[in-house]
């Protein structure tokens, strides 16, 4: 994320945030429970849009523009979780309570998507860049740690995973040198990486790697 912004590149990051974190869901979910006792909507969708305006009309007219804005995002943020539980209330009570999840990635955005392996199952683009192909990040594991068979099939696993989220170019990197826990480490090429025939994929260099940029910079951005 810092790289990118200093380098004036828009971006996004799948968000992990708890959806009843975000501001005015909690009063929506408090009302809408609320309701179910004394009026109960045809659908959760239905209650959640009657409960955000119960919620705005008890706002006074000083704060009103800026709650409006607030419960409208929380109502669209609320909706797809809303939508798929139907009329099932207590499913959608529950689903916030233990830990419903913001998806704020917009697979559409015309900007770099900044995700993990394991959020970016499902989702597809055009170029992919799979950082950090490094032994102790990819298969991850600690100094002096050995995974069982299971656990590294399960990091494998997650390695292809990352591999076909790409539709036409796929970039594999790793450093030579990292920080790591404030301390700077020479690193080792993945070992899933040797496994990988050498007929469907370019190496490149330092030196192979700036020329190709130079050439294909403005058509990859």
């Amino acid at each position: 994320m810092d790289a990118l912004a200093r380098a004036g590149y828009p971006f996004q990051r799948h968000s992990h945030d708890r959806l009843v974190e975000r501001t005015g869901v909690r009063e929506i979910l408090t009302e809408l429970t609320y309701q179910s006792s004394a009026s109960a909507a045809p659908d959760v969708l239905t209650g959640v849009r009657r409960a955000a305006e119960t919620v705005l009309s008890m706002v006074s007219s000083v704060d009103r523009a800026e709650r409006t804005s607030e419960l409208y995002s929380a109502v669209d943020l609320l909706a797809p979780l809303a939508a798929e539980c139907g009329d099932d209330l207590e499913r959608f009570r529950q689903e916030l309570l233990i830990g419903a999840e913001v998806d704020a990635l917009d697979p559409r955005a015309d900007r770099v998507s900044l995700l993990t392996l394991h959020a970016a199952k499902g989702l597809e683009f055009p170029v992919v860049f799979v950082v950090g192909c490094e032994d102790g990040m990819l298969p991850f594991r600690w100094p002096g740690e050995d995974l069982d068979d299971e656990d590294l099939a399960e990091e494998r696993r997650l390695f292809y995973v990352g591999m076909t989220r790409a539709q036409r170019v796929l970039y594999l990197t790793h450093a030579a040198e990292r920080t790591w826990r404030g301390q700077s480490r020479t690193g080792e090429a993945s070992p899933f990486l040797s496994s990988l025939d050498g007929s469907v994929y370019d190496r490149l260099d330092e030196e192979g790697a700036r020329r190709r940029t130079r050439v294909h910079q403005l058509t990859l951005l």
